[in-house]
This record gives C-alpha cells, sequence and structure tokens, in this order.
C-alpha cells in the first residue's frame, strides 16, 4: 500500500515539474508566423513582457555540421534580429526584420 502510494506522488510530482518547465519556455520564444518584405508577424502567447522599440533575436533550426559522436545534429541558431513595432492583439507582435533572412516557423528569443 504504501510503495503504491509513493509511487502515485513521485508520478504527481514528475507531471507537475514538466508541465512548469514546457509553460516557462513556451513563454520566452515566439513564431514566426507572416513575413512580408522587411515587416513579419509574430505569435507570442502572451505579450505582456514585450515593449515596443525591443530588439529580438531569431533562432532557426540548424545542422550542427558535427560528426562526434553524442554531439547534436541540429540546433537552434541565431539568424537575424527583429525590432518591435506594435502590440496588436495580445498574442501578436508586428516586427521589423533588422538583420537576417527570416522565413515562417523561425523562433523568436523573447529575453524577460
Amino acid at each position: 500500500m504504501l510503495n503504491k502510494t509513493l509511487k502515485i506522488a513521485v508520478l504527481g510530482l514528475f507531471s507537475v515539474m514538466a508541465v512548469a518547465t514546457a509553460s516557462a519556455s513556451d513563454l520566452k520564444q515566439g513564431k514566426i508566423v507572416k513575413v512580408e518584405g522587411k515587416s513579419a508577424s509574430v505569435y507570442v502567447g502572451t505579450a505582456n513582457s514585450i515593449v515596443k522599440g525591443q530588439l529580438l533575436q531569431i533562432n532557426r533550426l540548424l545542422a550542427t555540421n558535427s560528426v562526434l559522436e553524442g554531439d547534436p545534429l541540429y540546433s537552434y541558431q541565431k539568424v537575424g534580429e527583429v525590432l518591435v513595432n506594435e502590440v496588436t492583439k495580445p498574442q501578436y507582435i508586428n516586427v521589423q526584420i533588422t538583420q537576417g533572412n527570416l522565413k515562417l516557423g523561425d523562433r523568436v528569443k523573447i529575453n524577460n
């Protein structure tokens, strides 16, 4: 009985930790959903910590070109920067591309 209760408690603890970790990482990044010339729209989930004029880093999943055992084959690498123009809706921001050639699905790193 005690063993079963202990297993359930440990499983519950790991579930809570996994949800908390996923939520924290989701709040610190956005995703480019539209690109038009030097402007783009970014889905951020919540724009509470984002202000007009803020400079944000853009990352893309790229091959690492490493053939060493244990090294990752892909990682998120910086491909550009954007400047926040406005927060249009609670979940979206409009940005101006200041550096790089961005694509749909690129990740926006949000510094709190």
